[in-house]
This record gives structure tokens, sequence and C-alpha cells, in this order.
């Protein structure tokens, strides 16, 4: 009799820490939505309405440059921002995509990242 009721305890605890582990998991998921590093240089950057050139003296040539349908560009920035080594001992690189939307006074008029 005690031996069930302990094993029943045991399963009830087991499933309460499951429900808490997957709680702060979505909470960490959910904080990983953005990077405070690319926040405070981009926003500013769009408040201030910096252009192309700019971007271009600050970042770099941009990795790909493609025209916007109703006029602007739009800039991507892609990046390694490290890696892991796999199980056979290759290497998984992490990358970095920041796309930035230009307008055709060429501001900064919306921005986006993924990977960072």
């Amino acid at each position: 009799m005690i031996s069930k009721m302990v094993m029943s305890n045991m399963k009830k605890v087991r499933i309460e820490g499951m429900s808490v582990m997957a709680t702060m998991l979505l909470v960490l998921v959910s904080c990983m939505g953005t990077n405070p590093f690319l926040e405070t240089a981009l926003d500013p950057a769009k408040s201030r309405g910096e252009t192309q050139v700019w971007f271009e003296k600050e970042w770099g040539v941009p990795s790909s440059k493609d025209s916007r349908w109703l006029g602007g560009e739009v800039w991507t920035y892609t990046r390694i921002t490290g890696g892991q080594k796999t199980l056979l001992g290759n290497f998984d690189p992490l990358t970095c995509k920041v796309t930035l939307k230009f307008d055709t006074e060429k501001k900064l008029t919306s921005y986006k990242y993924s990977g960072c």
C-alpha cells in the first residue's frame, strides 16, 4: 500500500517538474526573439533617419542588395556568428541575417533580423 502511494506521488512530482521545465523553456524561447545589441544599434539609426551611406561606412558593404517594388532598396547583411562541432567533427555555423529596408530617399525605414 505504501509503495503504491510513493509511486503515485513520484509520478505526480515528475509531471509537475516537467510542466515547470516546459514553462521555463517557453519563457526562454520568447526572450530570445530580440537581440539587445542590434536593437540598440538599429532603433536609434532608424529614428535618426540614417542613410545607406552611413550603414555602408559603419557596417561595411552588405552581402546583397535588392530593389523594392515601390522604390528604395533592401540590404541584407549575413554573418557567421559562431557555431558548434557536430558528432562527425564537422563545423555547423550559426548565421545572423540582418535585413534593412530603405526608402527612395535612401533612409532606413524598417529592419528585421534572425539568428543573431
